[in-house]
């Protein structure tokens, strides 16, 4: 069933789009599904720090599965705050794991799934 393995929802925030990981991505980062979100287009908040095709695994020191999971988490940090950030990144040669701070801002922050 692969409606079943494709991503059918996605995550806004701060003009960033978010989404479960897919089937094919899951391959490619070479993790099991319900790993992390995707980062399809970082946005603002982060933009700066977490490249777009990023598997985002924590937020907040929590740990991340799925886009519902980040949905709870990102409403409950305060304005201005600073939280940190976990995620695997591709690279030519080899899949690596990066820790980004990061500031929210809620100005650009709306959140909308």
């Amino acid at each position: 069933d692969l409606f079943r393995l494709t991503p059918c929802s996605f995550l806004e925030c701060g003009s960033g789009v978010f989404q479960d990981l897919s089937y094919t991505m899951a391959r490619n980062f070479q993790l099991p599904l319900g790993c992390g979100v995707l980062s399809a287009e970082s946005g603002f908040i982060f933009g700066p720090k977490v490249p777009d095709q990023a598997v985002i695994t924590d937020v907040a020191r929590r740990p991340v599965r799925s886009i519902g999971d980040m949905a709870a988490i990102l409403p409950t940090l305060p304005d201005g705050a600073y939280f940190e950030v976990r995620y695997l990144c591709k690279t030519k040669s080899a899949t690596r794991r990066q820790c980004r701070l990061l500031r929210m801002q809620r100005l650009f922050a709306p959140l909308s799934l």
